[in-house]
C-alpha cells in the first residue's frame, strides 16, 4: 500500500519500516518485499547485498518468491556471484512450496539441460504447473515446448494450449500474453495440423 500509494500517500520509507516489522515477525512476504525494493532500488540504492539477504531470509521462512528471486540472482550472477546449481536449488524449493515462477525457471532449466540432464517430461510437467497457477512464463514455455531433431525446431500439443492457455487468456489473463498467443494462433495451429 505504501510501496505503490495505493490508498494513501505513498511512502518507501514507512513500506520499509511495516515490511521490516513483519520480516522480523517470521512474516516471509515482508522479507521478501524488502529484498525487491533493495534489487529494484525502488525508493532506495540499489543494494544487491540487501537484496539476496533479505530473499535468503524469506527462503528459509519458506517463502517461494523469496527462493525464487534469490535463485534467480544466483543463477544470472546477479550482484552475487553466478552459482547455477544453487539456483536450481533455489527453483527447486520455491516449486514445492508453489511459487509459479519457481516452477517456471526450474521447467526450462530441465527443458534446455542448464545445471541438470536434460528431461523433456520433467520440463513439461513444471511448466504445465506453473502455467495452471496462471505465471505467463510457464504458459508461453509450455506453448513452445520444443524437441530438436534433425536441426528442425518441431512445436507441438496445440490441443492442450487450444484448451488452457487461450481460453485462460480469453477470461482475464494478461493481455500482452493475451495479444502475442493469439498473433501466434495461427501459424502454431497450422504446424500442429489444426485450420483455426
Amino acid at each position: 500500500m505504501y510501496e505503490k500509494g495505493d490508498i494513501v500517500k505513498q511512502s518507501i520509507k514507512k513500506a520499509l519500516e511495516l515490511y521490516t516489522k513483519g520480516c522480523n515477525l517470521k512474516y516471509g512476504q515482508g522479507c521478501t518485499n524488502i529484498g525487491t525494493v533493495y534489487y529494484a532500488g525502488i525508493g532506495v540504492d540499489v543494494s544487491y547485498l540487501k537484496a539476496a539477504e533479505h530473499f535468503r531470509k524469506a527462503c528459509l521462512l519458506d517463502n517461494g518468491q523469496g527462493c525464487t528471486s534469490l535463485g534467480n540472482m544466483y543463477a544470472n550472477g546477479n550482484g552475487v556471484p553466478r552459482d547455477i546449481k544453487f539456483g536450481h536449488d533455489m527453483f527447486e524449493k520455491s516449486c514445492a512450496l508453489n511459487d509459479a515462477r519457481g516452477c517456471a525457471n526450474l521447467g526450462v532449466m530441465y527443458q534446455k539441460g542448464i545445471s541438470v540432464k536434460m528431461d523433456g517430461k520433467k520440463a513439461v510437467k513444471l511448466l504445465t504447473k506453473s502455467c495452471s497457477m496462471n505465471d505467463p512464463q510457464g504458459c508461453l514455455n509450455r506453448l513452445f515446448w520444443w524437441f530438436f531433431d534433425s536441426g528442425i525446431w518441431l512445436f507441438y500439443d496445440c490441443s492442450w494450449w487450444l484448451s488452457s492457455l487461450y481460453r485462460r487468456c480469453l477470461t482475464g489473463g494478461n493481455r500482452l500474453f493475451c495479444c502475442g498467443s493469439g498473433c501466434l494462433q495461427g501459424s502454431l495451429c497450422f504446424r500442429c495440423g489444426l485450420n483455426l
